[in-house]
């Protein structure tokens, strides 16, 4: 984890919200890549009869 920055004034603080909401959204952005593959996955091992 970063240290944690000490926001002087209300500016300071919503910078560092949004900061933080950039990063979730590409982190989000992200995991829906990986699920989207691990369907496609389990998609091709039930095609294959391998799972139910």
């Amino acid at each position: 984890m970063n240290s944690i920055f000490r926001c002087q004034n209300l500016d300071d603080a919503r910078g560092q919200i949004n900061r933080i909401d950039r990063a979730l959204a590409t982190l989000i952005a992200e995991r829906g890549i990986y699920v989207r593959q691990a369907a496609q996955h389990k998609n091709g091992c039930r095609e294959a009869g391998l799972v139910r």
